[in-house]
């Protein structure tokens, strides 16, 4: 199976079971496709955000936009002790957006990226109120 065959697959187990919604991310003039944000793990204390932007597309602000609504949308509708958003080590811009918006660095770890690699994450949280999560609640 692909990757993108086994994020497909995931996604939609994730939306049958209630725990994970993606949006599209669509350029407001042209309508194109911009990229696709996740909200996984729903129904924890700590929900788990993503964001995936065409490489072409980077630099342009629709990052910052894109997570502006979904942290409004979760605030409407959800309620948890804190978010998450794991991040590529390397991933600088990434990075910077997850700072921009209040993320803290709470842990780092690697994960398997295909059949031979690794994936330096850094894990960043933002956290309501005073409330904290546990590492054994990261998911």
């Amino acid at each position: 199976m692909s990757e993108t065959e086994e994020f497909l697959h995931a996604a939609h187990t994730g939306l049958a079971s209630g725990t994970d919604q993606h949006f599209c991310i669509l350029e407001k003039k042209t309508g194109g496709f911009l990229g696709i944000f996740g909200i996984h793990q729903c129904l924890t204390p700590c929900i788990e955000t993503g964001l995936w932007l065409r490489a072409d597309r980077h630099h342009q602000g629709f990052g910052a936009q894109a997570i502006e609504a979904v942290l409004s949308f979760l605030t409407a509708r959800y309620t948890c002790n804190c978010l998450v958003y794991p991040v590529a080590a390397d991933n600088g811009p990434s990075r910077a957006l997850a700072e921009k918006f209040g993320f803290v660095l709470f842990r780092e770890y690697d994960k398997p990226k295909g059949k031979n690699e690794l994936l330096h994450i850094l894990e960043y949280r933002k956290y309501a109120a005073a409330q904290r999560c546990s590492p054994d609640q990261a998911g």
